[in-house]
């Protein structure tokens, strides 16, 4: 809170640097409150204009640790503060949803790193899956020019036909929900995957924000979700409330991406009325 109200009082090295030490606390709710407190900072003045550059450059390797090995919600705040710090006041301008205009980003090389380790090592069932998945959907939101055709194989590849087209194993290691509907953590994580992988689509289609041919067939993909209950492949193995969450999940996805124009338009009225059905 105080980083909102009195950002300019936060710019000394010895402030900066006491947040950067909270970082290293095993508490795992700690990390995304401090990462929030240097994104507030960052968009009053990016710590890559701050005189002492140093303070980015501890910063910075630290919150790739979390993009590729901390919590999702570590991941997410990582992502975005660096991304903020780095957009220097000087040439970057925003959109006025928060992140920089496209034709004024600084890419930061840390995310260089990143990116080269997500097209290496994200793979079905690999460690920190689901953290990865999280990590390159704000990076393709964010800086959707940078990383344009790896991230754009990486969604058809590894999001799209090695998860969520994929077959659902017929005997699972984990103890599947009962009923229709549950607590979001009681999913098993190959389902939590798949959530968050819907999630990344729709980011990266928010921040393509023109390309009509990719929003259709994500919008097609995501409307067969809902048509089919949440179990894509008509397999029936999975429990109801995992077919719930998918719904709903997809149904977000779908309503994310409307307030995108452009991609946005590309959605139909007849899969509209399709998704107007989970109502009822």
């Amino acid at each position: 809170m105080l980083s909102y109200v009195f950002s300019a009082h936060f710019f000394t090295d010895t402030s900066l640097r006491h947040l950067i030490a909270l970082l290293s606390y095993e508490q795992e709710y700690v990390a995304p409150l401090v990462l929030k407190t240097l994104t507030h900072l960052g968009r009053y003045q990016p710590l890559i204009d701050d005189a002492n550059p140093a303070i980015l450059n501890e910063l910075a390797p630290i919150c790739k640790d979390f993009a590729l090995m901390g919590t999702p919600k570590q991941a997410k705040h990582a992502v975005r503060c660096i991304f903020v710090n780095s957009q220097s006041s000087s040439t970057a301008t925003t959109d006025g949803g928060g992140s920089a205009s496209t034709t004024t980003q600084t890419v930061h090389p840390i995310f260089n790193e990143i990116i080269e380790e997500l097209r290496v090592k994200l793979a079905p069932n690999c460690e920190y899956q689901r953290t990865k998945i999280v990590t390159l959907g704000h990076i393709a939101y964010n800086m959707p020019q940078a990383f344009l055709t790896p991230i754009k194989n990486m969604i058809a590849r590894r999001i799209v036909k090695e998860l969520l087209i994929q077959e659902v194993p017929a005997q699972r290691d984990h103890e599947l929900p009962e009923g229709d509907w549950c607590e979001q953590d009681e999913l098993p994580p190959d389902t939590l995957c798949k959530l968050d992988a819907l999630k990344t689509m729709a980011r990266w289609l928010l921040g393509l924000r023109s390309d009509e041919h990719a929003a259709q067939k994500t919008f097609r993909m995501l409307a067969a979700f809902v048509n089919q209950r949440g179990d894509l492949l008509a397999q029936n193995r999975l429990c109801g409330a995992e077919k719930s969450w998918l719904r709903l999940g997809a149904a977000c996805a779908m309503l994310k991406v409307c307030e995108q124009k452009g991609v946005g338009d590309q959605y139909s009225a007849e899969q509209y009325l399709q998704l107007s059905q989970l109502m009822v």
